[in-house]
């Protein structure tokens, strides 16, 4: 990592100053370094992702409302009011002496499943609308019914840092990045964007560091949400694929998004004649697929936890923490009515006067 004084440290700083003739590491290739040594031919390319806990499963309190879209749930509402305006127009052209506010009350007592009554007054128009919204609703309310009985059954298993920014506008979260790697070089050379917002967030102590091998000992803090890793995807890997084999579980995800992404190489120094060597022999070696080979086969369970579940179903009863939206709509609606019904006493007991 190259210092604001010029200097570079660490191994690509001992090659820098010729104390040694290369390096094999493999390191990112940035400018910062490129500056100071020369790079091989790249042996792979690394993709910079977050690397946190999958919590426990749990019942979305507002599941009740996903078997219906969005749209679905707008359209509704939509006709429903055009409905009640055509039948208002339609009331007034035909039978202006008839009530209509009853008659349009009519179409949200169908949706609820509630008894309609026209009486003997009822037009012949006015029993088809009726009908055929009363259809429209019977089959949409059969779906939602069998749609949430099969939601209720289904866990959700959150994942919310998908992406930098999920994990920057999340103040209870520490991030945690190698000081020392071309990451961290990156965001200390940032004057804008999200990697500076990373850079200012030091100042609130939501900023760490560690090496690479001493992510095991916050393993617990980032399985309880309290911190997050910010690496290659192919160290995290390895640091999945260790716990796997430790314990069994798969207890972290990683991010979807990739942050940064950088080609890894050895290095050598400046005009070193060690390069053209070792680029033909790592071209004959990538070009073989034995660098990749190797790779897999040192990390046993590399397959394992890739692609965990989001969501599972389970039998099991519900509790109150997890409907309590729904009795948050109920009591919502219950306070309504409650007020609607104080206004009605109210308002006819000053007409009647």
């Amino acid at each position: 990592m190259k210092l604001k004084n010029g200097s570079v440290i660490g191994m690509v700083g001992q090659v820098h100053r010729e104390e040694v003739n290369m390096a094999l590491g493999p390191f990112a290739i940035n400018a910062a370094r490129y500056e100071a040594v020369d790079f091989t031919w790249p042996v792979e390319y690394m993709s910079v992702k977050v690397f946190a806990g999958r919590k426990t499963p749990e019942i979305d309190p507002w599941g009740f409302l996903l078997p219906l879209g969005p749209w679905v749930w707008a359209m509704v509402l939509a006709f429903l009011l055009l409905l009640a305006l055509v039948f208002f127009l339609l009331s007034s052209k035909f039978s202006p002496h008839d009530p209509t506010s009853k008659n349009l009350l009519s179409f949200t007592s169908i949706m609820l499943r509630q008894s309609v009554s026209l009486g003997g007054s009822g037009w012949w128009w006015q029993r088809v609308v009726l009908g055929v919204w009363m259809l429209m609703t019977m089959v949409l309310t059969r779906s939602y019914e069998g749609n949430l009985m099969s939601l209720l059954a289904v866990r959700h298993v959150p994942q919310p840092y998908q992406t930098l920014r999920d994990v920057v506008d999340d103040p209870s979260v520490v991030m945690v990045w190698f000081k020392q790697g071309a990451t961290m070089q990156a965001v200390m050379d940032s004057t804008s964007g999200i990697l500076h917002e990373v850079k200012e967030s030091e100042k609130q102590g939501r900023l760490a560091f560690l090496h690479p091998v001493e992510y095991d000992s916050i393993l617990n803090e980032i399985i309880d949400q309290k911190k997050v890793i910010i690496d290659y995807d192919t160290i995290i890997t390895v640091l999945r694929i260790n716990h796997f084999s430790r314990t069994g579980r798969c207890d972290f995800y990683m991010g979807s998004e990739s942050i940064m992404a950088h080609p890894f190489a050895l290095i050598s120094q400046k005009d070193s004649p060690l390069i053209p060597a070792i680029n033909m022999r790592i071209m004959s070696m990538i070009e073989a697929g034995l660098y990749n080979y190797w790779r897999l086969d040192a990390a046993q369970n590399s397959s394992s936890c890739e692609r965990e579940p989001t969501k599972i179903t389970v039998s099991s009863s519900l509790s109150l923490r997890q409907c309590w939206a729904m009795v948050v709509v109920l009591t919502v609606g219950l306070n309504v009515g409650l007020v609607m019904l104080c206004l009605e006493v109210v308002l006819a007991a000053v007409l009647a006067r």
